[in-house]
């Protein structure tokens, strides 16, 4: 409390100076400026000390090396270029809640998949190709889009035992591939040919081996 007065006192003798000459005017407005900038550093090292980034040294309103660590290491968590520098970007994720920020995240990382995946697409049929792996028809379905051999095997299974059409055959290898792509996978493997399969409904699990 008196500590707190004393500031209090100290804030009205610095009023009383800046009313007096322009000098005065300039120190106090540097002064507040630190004040708030040491404050805006406390805070973010409070934030980062409850996500268990910051643990040392204490909370001191400096931005140290450590605390620099620290928001590289939360901006890494977070999906975001890991400058160490508190920008806008930064703070408006720590200013978020923790689930918030994780859905925000899953977001990001999900958006980055799918242009990564559309790139691959793009690069695998070229300009005068179809511009997604749904577009494709006809035999370049089963050249293209063609998995493993387990991956084959499933498919097969899911013929003879549980009925897939011919158009759901056809649908379940583009969905794979997409899988494939988004997973950053060259190959159509089982797991994409199973979640394909999942995706369209077909009941993986009663599939007898």
């Amino acid at each position: 409390l008196s500590r707190r007065a004393d500031h209090t006192v100290r804030n009205h003798r610095l009023d009383a100076l800046a009313a007096t000459s322009a000098y005065h005017r300039r120190v106090l407005e540097r002064l507040t400026a630190l004040e708030a900038y040491t404050a805006t550093i406390r805070t973010i090292q409070a934030h980062l000390a409850c996500d268990g980034l910051f643990e040392s040294p204490a909370i001191d309103g400096a931005y140290t090396w450590q605390t620099s660590n620290a928001v590289k290491a939360f901006q890494r968590a977070a999906m975001i270029a890991p400058s160490g520098a508190f920008d806008t970007v930064t703070r408006d994720a720590l200013l978020q809640g923790s689930r918030e920020r994780d859905v925000r995240t899953a977001l990001r990382i999900l958006r980055e998949r799918v242009i990564a995946a559309r790139r691959a697409q793009h690069a695998r049929y070229g300009d005068a190709g179809p511009r997604t792996n749904a577009a494709l028809r006809g035999s370049r379905v089963a050249t293209l889009c063609r998995p493993d051999a387990k991956g084959r095997q499933l498919l097969r299974r899911a013929v003879d035992q549980l009925g897939l059409s011919a158009r759901g055959y056809d649908r379940v290898l583009k969905v794979a591939r997409t899988v494939a792509d988004l997973a950053s996978d060259e190959k159509v493997t089982s797991e994409h040919v199973a979640e394909a399969l999942v995706r369209a409904g077909v009941p993986v699990r009663q599939l007898v081996v």
